[in-house]
């Protein structure tokens, strides 16, 4: 009789953690899609402040284009001459 009412005492203490440990679980798992939705909404909100701000400076930049006078043709300076390689500068230093 003893026996049988500590093991129905320890089995219904089981069954409390377990209903405990489900809840704080299922509490935890709202917490953080409570918390992941959070951030989808503020990483929404700054997509849309960037692409806003990014056709902003486009507009603006569209404007400013416009504005100036055409560019004059202008030809594509020369390259610069190559000094060479070390190897070379040392043999003309040799002669």
């Amino acid at each position: 009789m003893r026996a049988e009412a500590a093991a129905t005492a320890a089995h219904a203490e089981t069954e409390r953690v377990r209903v405990d440990a489900a809840r704080v679980l299922g509490e935890a798992r709202a917490d953080a899609a409570r918390e992941r939705e959070e951030l989808r909404a503020d990483l929404r909100a700054r997509a849309e402040r960037a692409e806003r701000q990014a056709d902003a400076y486009r507009d603006e930049l569209a404007q400013l284009r416009a504005a100036s006078p055409d560019p004059v043709a202008v030809e594509a300076p020369a390259k610069a001459a190559r000094r060479g390689t070390r190897a070379q500068a040392r043999t003309a230093a040799d002669q």
